[in-house]
């Protein structure tokens, strides 16, 4: 079996516990070596090219992942990330990523900044899409300011509870004879008035799933 070259080689490496794969292939890396052969700068570079391009395709800015790793003031997230957690940050500076997500999580300063997405406590949600599973896509506002609202990428909803209703099943008693307070007389005519009432409150603070908590992190 013929040995695979360096550069066809799977490259692998792990940033927060999350394995990524990428195999360059032969047409991917332009150039190839034989024993003796001198190397030219050139020849190299275009190489090293090939394997940033075919890295950067494995997880292209926009990308977003779950991290169980740390993040904080003092333990910044890996490096090529940012934190999802709404921070308006440079269009120049962070050039790729503003040209894959835009202002669609805000448009920052308006000039300059964009946001990052914020999902601090957020459960994530694909756009409905014409699938019909989001009733309230039209209702859907912005997360930061200039930010997407409606069926798109880059809104969010508040918490809510499906309308529903609860049957019961109510008894009077209505007494036969003049023994009882605040009787009413089988034979006679008589009328009663139902108050509305609520049930005691019952539950937690909010309606939730079974879940676990993470840091979501963007590529930039």
């Amino acid at each position: 079996m013929k040995r695979m070259s360096t550069w066809q080689r799977a490259m692998a490496w792990s940033v927060g516990g999350l394995l990524v794969a990428a195999v360059v292939s032969a047409a991917t890396v332009p150039n190839s070596f034989s024993a003796g052969e001198v190397l030219s700068a050139q020849k190299l570079n275009d190489n090293f090219a090939a394997l940033a391009d075919a890295v950067r395709a494995a997880t292209p800015p926009g990308t977003i992942i779950a991290y169980a790793g740390i993040v904080s003031d003092q333990t910044p997230p890996p490096k090529g990330w940012l934190t999802c957690d709404g921070t308006p940050i440079d269009r120049a500076m962070y050039g790729d990523l503003f040209a894959a997500i835009g202002t669609a999580w805000g448009n920052g300063n308006g000039t300059t900044t964009f946001n990052v997405p914020d999902f601090r406590g957020r459960f994530l949600r694909g756009t409905d899409s014409g699938s019909g599973r989001d009733p309230d896509r039209g209702g859907r506002g912005s997360s930061n300011n200039g930010g997407n609202t409606g069926d798109a990428v880059g809104t969010v909803q508040g918490d809510d509870f499906r309308s529903h209703a609860h049957g019961y099943h109510a008894i009077f008693t209505i007494a036969a004879d003049n023994s009882q307070p605040n009787h009413y007389n089988r034979t006679g005519a008589f009328s009663f008035v139902l108050k509305d009432n609520t049930s005691y409150n019952a539950g937690g603070n909010e309606t939730r799933p079974q879940n676990a908590g993470v840091n979501y992190l963007i590529k930039y």
